[in-house]
């Protein structure tokens, strides 16, 4: 289970920057925006939070189109109505496209960045209850009016805090760490070479107990990089 020390908002976390350091510097405080997203990706990639699993519910077009949720950087599985949809490269999706006939979706491309596309494409009126259930393609009819959807299982790429975003999984679990990484990145802006070690250095002895904390949450099937901040954490445990 993974507990806190402290929490922040967006706006407390700017607030308590200002008060720690009390620099009033104009040029400063227009960058403490972007002092909070540089510290808490340093975290996300310190913590191996860069990526995580979610699912999502996407509705297509008459083409065959849907695009991808917000912050997915990669398709794990598209499912149609429960029936887990066969991958296949964009070239032979257009293909099938091109020759089948409306029907049940079967296979999936990613066609671009922010789409995804399917085949067969689904006409008006038609989808599918399960695949096992389909004999003829009038045995799937569904009213007109009823939407198209997809579940979408994918990565996707955390939020950081901003003025939208008020609070964050990291600014809940790891307030503590977060700050300690919103001061290295303040002694970063400064061009303060000397703090900047020694921010970096309260910084690292509260991220080994951190990675300890979160080692049990992490997903199995994710490649990990190691970031020289977690290396040097790892090298002196």
């Amino acid at each position: 289970m993974v507990t806190q020390t402290f929490q922040f908002s967006y706006s407390s976390m700017s607030a308590r920057l200002q008060s720690y350091l009390e620099d009033g510097d104009v040029d400063f405080l227009s960058q403490i925006p972007n002092i909070i997203q540089l510290g808490e990706l340093r975290v996300h990639r310190d913590l191996d939070l860069e990526m995580r699993d979610e699912e999502f519910v996407v509705q297509f077009d008459s083409a065959g189109s849907a695009t991808k949720p917000d912050r997915m950087a990669t398709v794990r599985d598209v499912l149609y109505e429960g029936a887990l949809l066969e991958e296949r490269a964009i070239s032979v999706l257009r293909v099938l496209q091109s020759q089948t006939s409306s029907g049940i979706p079967r296979y999936y491309a990613e066609t671009s960045e922010t789409k995804i596309s399917v085949a067969p494409v689904p006409a008006a009126g038609i989808g599918s209850p399960f695949p096992s259930e389909v004999k003829q393609p009038n045995d799937f009819l569904y009213p007109a009016e009823s939407a198209a959807i997809l579940t979408v299982r994918g990565v996707v790429v955390p939020e950081t805090l901003s003025l939208e975003t008020q609070t964050t999984w990291v600014s809940t679990h790891f307030g503590d760490l977060l700050f300690a990484a919103c001061l290295v990145e303040c002694e970063r802006f400064n061009k303060n070479t000397e703090m900047e070690q020694t921010r970096d250095v309260e910084y690292i002895n509260i991220l080994r107990p951190s990675v300890k904390q979160i080692k049990p949450q992490h997903r199995k099937d994710y490649a990990r990089g190691l970031s020289t901040s977690l290396m040097a954490t790892q090298e002196s445990a």
